[in-house]
């Protein structure tokens, strides 16, 4: 691929608007807004599935790759990214995978806890915007990278019919300070999954994404990928092998002691979409047929 093989979306509507993509920046959840169904949000912790996690499919292709690697924990990996990150210009990473079904529909969202914020690109998802927004749904069918702005954006929306549904959603975009970036999509190897990768900087024009801009964006990009698809592959592998996870034996033990759903969030300090998700999966697992039959199973089990 050349570098002129990057679509660059037209500039459209002088709006101020900004997407969160921001990288590991812990920030309060958005007041929500009209939604559409979003698909399944999965949630990956680096820590919860390391000894899932095989050493072959973490990656040794690349300088950054290698520093990755070397890095003594998920922290420091993550204040190496940060720093890359703003080297470059950007203001955040987001990074997700997702599992469509063979008509292209998304059925699941994996997210990478340790790079990814999770308030408005949370919203985003569960809003539907993934099959709509114009970026996101390129990089799920084309392997070419998109370079994008908030004009370009908005403009897309409007021709979708999605600007006056989302202008809340602009909102809160405008506050997190984001506002152009680039997005790619690229497989992991052995599965029907693809991931996203997405960069965003605060500043507002695309412009300023140039060809040495692009190709360090892609190295590092790719690197994250080849470490995070790892992750990816260790989560399909616990749930072949229907392991609860840590965060869903907290889930069933709250669940017992009677908390709703945002209590249980809270409590996990997770959104209460994220807890619905784990369980209907848990409810799957045990042929629960409503979440009070859940419970009573959950403590018939923990009883035993």
């Amino acid at each position: 691929m050349s570098y002129g093989d990057v679509v660059r979306e037209p500039a459209g509507c002088l709006v101020q608007d900004r997407f969160d993509t921001a990288l590991l920046e812990r920030g309060e959840e958005p007041e929500s807004y009209p939604r559409r169904t979003g698909p399944e949000l999965c949630y990956v912790d680096e820590a919860e599935i390391a000894s899932m996690i095989r050493g072959d499919e973490l990656g040794r292709e690349t300088d950054i790759a290698v520093e990755l690697g070397a890095a003594r924990n998920a922290e420091e990996r993550v204040r190496l990214v940060r720093t890359l990150l703003r080297m470059l210009g950007y203001g955040g990473l987001a990074y997700m995978a997702v599992k469509t079904d063979k008509r292209g529909r998304v059925q699941r969202v994996y997210l990478l806890r340790n790079y990814l914020t999770t308030s408005i690109a949370t919203q985003l998802l569960e809003a539907g915007f993934l099959e709509q927004d114009s970026h996101l749904r390129a990089a799920l069918v084309s392997d070419v990278p998109h370079i994008w702005d908030l004009k370009s954006l908005v403009t897309k929306w409007r021709q979708n019919g999605d600007y006056a549904r989302s202008q809340q959603l602009l909102d809160q975009m405008r506050e997190k300070g984001v506002c152009s970036g680039l997005t790619f999509g690229v497989s992991i190897s052995n599965t029907t999954i693809r991931s996203i990768i997405s960069f965003a900087s605060p500043r507002h024009s695309m412009g300023w994404i140039t060809d040495n801009v692009l190709a360090q964006s892609l190295a590092l990009g790719l690197s994250v990928h080849q470490r995070c698809s790892a992750h990816i592959k260790a989560m399909r592998r616990r749930e072949a092998a229907g392991v609860l996870s840590q965060l869903q034996q907290r889930i069933l033990s709250l669940l017992v002691l009677g908390l709703s759903d945002k209590e249980i969030a809270i409590r996990l300090d997770t959104t209460a979409h994220n807890v619905d998700y784990h369980l209907r999966q848990l409810r799957d697992k045990y042929k629960a047929l409503n979440r009070s039959h859940l419970a009573f199973v959950a403590a018939q089990t923990q009883a035993a």
